[in-house]
């Protein structure tokens, strides 16, 4: 630190210990780091060193609820393009494309994998699961009765093995 007397002589100003401003700046660049973790993050939890596993996860909450926010900044601005692109050489009363941005929780193929093992294990997930978890419309699932589909098999095993009066065949 330098100061200026009254006849403009500088004179160097140091502190008793070179301790003492090691500590202060290692403290100012901690509040730097901090200050631009919680402006990009909204939270600082998950880059400090002091907090526990809660407190992180909390701040990844806020970290997520953030990104969504941007993530429809940007569709709505990709959206008015698309407006302005669709107005300008198609006309007003014309069907527009809406731009969308998601993010995958998990891939499919896993969450089939899982899905499978599930079923295998007898869990019965419902149709609005299904829906949910794979982004189906109404349309495009049919449920099959199971216990209808268990006595259509077992009937075809039987046809298979022995004489059926209900199909008539016989096997040989």
């Amino acid at each position: 630190m330098a100061t200026i007397s009254n006849d403009s002589s500088v004179e160097i100003k140091e502190a008793a210990g070179k301790q003492g401003s090691a500590d202060v700046y290692d403290r100012f660049i901690r509040y730097c780091r901090s200050e631009i973790a919680i402006a990009l993050l909204g939270q600082d939890q998950t880059t400090e060193k002091d907090t526990n596993h809660a407190s992180a996860k909390a701040g990844l909450e806020v970290t997520d609820d953030i990104r969504d926010n941007d993530s429809r900044i940007v569709e709505g601005c990709l959206n008015q393009l698309i407006n302005w692109i669709c107005a300008l050489n198609f006309g007003e009363n014309v069907a527009r494309p809406a731009f969308v941005l998601y993010s995958e929780e998990v891939d499919d193929k896993t969450l089939a994998e899982r899905d499978q093992i599930l079923s295998q294990c007898g869990v019965q997930l419902s149709k609005s699961y299904w829906q949910r978890a794979y982004n189906w419309d109404d349309g495009d699932i049919v449920q099959v009765d199971t216990a209808a589909k268990a006595t259509t098999s077992s009937h075809f095993q039987r046809c298979r093995t022995n004489y059926d009066t209900r199909c008539g065949h016989r096997s040989g």
